[in-house]
């Protein structure tokens, strides 16, 4: 099994190694320990796990999580595509997502024979110990034994600046800042931190957990554009919607449930695939009748249906859950990009009547393009819900402690953590 394994990348220009960094600033700020913000690299000698009589290996063409296939036979492996395995990402970002697949190739090895868990890898398999050459003072005092092995770099490309690892965070203080000077009482600081934190009570409220056993057609769609991340933000704007809507809580629920399976059953990642709607209302659809009232089911299960159709589609365009459902799908598209661009939220084509007001909809088109880039790198429990809500806050701990914001921001980021941290 994978998790018994120890992983390597052949390549680690990767956004695994990018979520590793930026996930140890978010660790030392919630630690309040500055030796978990320390990532290295360790370069490994090939020939000495490929000799070794106790290592046993297979090699990926793509991350494990896009792909399960992988192999130990020279024949398949050859053939693999390792000019894209071992290429350097483009500052223009062109096929980011598909080409990081195949930089996340990985070398997977269990050493030792008679453990249910690989044993470390020993010490004198590694060549050589990468750090960033701002950490050098640290390093050298606490890894006393391997100091013949440290090489420190500066390269950017590499070792990333703090302040575009924490980028999102700087957006999202921006985007709150933003919709607070709508002067609108609940879109204030203090009013959307309220949101996050009841949103953080969802599972005991809704009673199901997203995980990657709900996703019956394809597990891997779970670490997907469509999966866990993408659903519990649209659960989240849900809640904002309604909470600005003035939305009973019997309504809010039967829409919670209806984002909760909207995605389930997708198959792959095409934006034109229309059938995963009226695939998850048939494969959830007892899920449905035990959890709502019959007055709200049939809209609820046709706000599923009719949010992967045009809107022309749709034969109850009056539908509130439909609207709603569409216009929170609609707003994470901030996941793939800015807002009124061509893969970002298209704010004049949002549904609800509050949208009539073209700077609450791109104030929310921004905040949720900023929300996307903060828990894109969340790792995921049972409780999303409760993961979204710390995610933010260590991110907001960590711009705070690494001094990169302004005066101003600052202390938006300190009345944040303060309301977050209260609940």
């Amino acid at each position: 099994k994978i998790h018994e394994c120890i992983g390597f990348f052949w390549n680690p220009l990767n956004d695994t190694f990018y979520a590793f960094q930026r996930n140890s600033l978010l660790t030392a700020a919630e630690k309040d320990d500055d030796n978990y913000g320390v990532v290295c690299i360790l370069e490994m000698k090939l020939s000495e796990l490929l000799d070794s009589d106790k290592v046993y290996w297979t090699t990926s063409e793509q991350n494990l999580a896009s792909n399960y296939f992988s192999s130990f036979s020279k024949k398949i492996y050859r053939e693999f595509k390792w000019n894209e395995i071992f290429s350097v990402p483009s500052d223009k970002g062109d096929n980011h997502e598909e080409k990081n697949k195949f930089r996340s190739s990985e070398f997977t090895v269990f050493y030792g024979t008679n453990n249910k868990n690989s044993k470390p890898i020993p010490l004198a398999f590694i060549k050589r110990i990468l750090v960033h050459k701002q950490y050098e003072n640290r390093v050298k005092k606490v890894l006393l034994s391997v100091q013949e092995k440290i090489d420190f770099l500066e390269n950017p490309k590499i070792f990333r600046p703090k302040e575009e690892l924490l980028k999102a965070e700087k957006l999202l203080i921006n985007d709150m800042d933003e919709l607070q000077k709508l002067q609108l009482p609940l879109l204030s600081i203090e009013g959307i931190c309220k949101v996050i934190n009841s949103f953080s009570e969802f599972k005991e409220k809704i009673g199901c957990s997203l995980t990657d056993k709900v996703f019956i057609y394809n597990k891997n769609m779970a670490y997907s554009q469509h999966g866990i991340s993408h659903i519990t933000r649209v659960m989240f704007w849900i809640h904002i919607l309604c909470y600005l809507t003035d939305t009973s809580w019997e309504t809010e629920k039967a829409t919670q449930y209806a984002a909760f399976i909207h995605d389930l059953c997708r198959k792959d990642n095409r934006m034109e695939e229309e059938e995963h709607g009226s695939s998850a209302v048939k494969e959830y659809g007892d899920f449905l009748r035990k959890k709502i009232p019959e007055n709200l089911l049939q809209s609820c299960k046709n706000a599923v249906i009719y949010h992967c159709k045009d809107d022309g589609g749709c034969p109850d365009k009056n539908n509130r859950l439909w609207k709603m459902l569409k216009d929170a799908d609609a707003l994470d598209r901030g996941r793939f990009g800015c807002p009124n661009t061509s893969k970002g939220c298209n704010v004049k084509l949002l549904r609800l009547d509050i949208f009539q007001d073209r700077k609450l909809a791109d104030r929310c088109a921004w905040l949720a393009c900023s929300l996307a880039h903060t828990t894109h790198y969340t790792k995921w429990s049972e409780n999303t819900f409760m993961d979204f809500k710390k995610g933010i806050l260590k991110g907001l701990k960590a711009i705070r402690r690494n001094d990169i914001l302004d005066p101003e921001y600052t202390k938006i980021a300190g009345k944040c953590i303060n309301y977050l941290s209260d609940s």
